[in-house]
């Protein structure tokens, strides 16, 4: 963004913070408006929409935030593969009564701060980065994750990649917790394999 329209944001932003504090909620609608409409003018790399939305009687304010008509639509699929997916839904299959979250941030499963002391630099550094194929998630109570599970194949076997996977093994274990590695040995290997080998995680558990 250039420099005149970085300070006419922070103005607006500065605007709407005022009004409201003064609870007019118009003006800070027509604010943000301005506000996004003029970055999404000046940036490039930052074509934002904000608009204030009604929501009725709701104590809640709604924003929607978006791009404007034309950008390309970047979503991606949560599977690199068609195993994965597969496997993902074998998972559902065996887990029915609970939640199943695919490549899950071991940040959200986990407590850092009580398992901190244990980790060596490697494992801290690498916790805010890794993933796990899927965590198997109990709906009652406070979500608390019951099974992690890792595809393992081909894509596992290069050095750096099993560095990493040493680093996650040992903060699972560090917290307590059983991660369960599964890997066909067989390429034509399917769902029926997958329920196989994953109700034989559940019964040794």
């Amino acid at each position: 963004m250039a420099p005149a329209g970085r300070r006419l944001a922070r103005l607006t932003d500065a605007l709407a913070e005022r009004k409201q504090a003064a609870g007019d909620e118009e003006a800070v609608r027509s604010l943000r408006r301005l506000g996004a409409d003029e970055g999404g003018q000046q940036a490039s790399g930052r074509r934002v929409r904000r608009d204030d939305m009604e929501v009725g009687d709701a104590p809640v304010r709604l924003t929607r935030v978006s791009s404007p008509k034309g950008t390309p639509d970047a979503r991606a699929s949560l599977f690199k593969s068609e195993q994965e997916r597969a496997f993902f839904e074998t998972l559902r299959a065996a887990f029915p009564t609970h939640l199943v979250y695919p490549n899950a941030a071991l940040s959200a499963a986990l407590d850092f701060e009580q398992i901190e002391h244990r980790l060596s630099n490697a494992e801290r550094d690498y916790f805010f980065r890794a993933l796990v194929d899927a965590v198997v998630v109990d709906p009652l109570g406070d979500l608390r994750p019951v099974y992690f599970f890792e595809l393992d194949s081909a894509h596992h076997d290069p050095a750096e990649a099993r560095r990493k996977d040493r680093r996650k093994d040992a903060i699972l274990a560090k917290a307590g917790q059983t991660l369960f590695r599964l890997r066909r040995t067989d390429a034509g290997a399917g769902r029926e394999a997958f329920e196989k080998a994953i109700r034989a995680a559940v019964r040794g558990a």
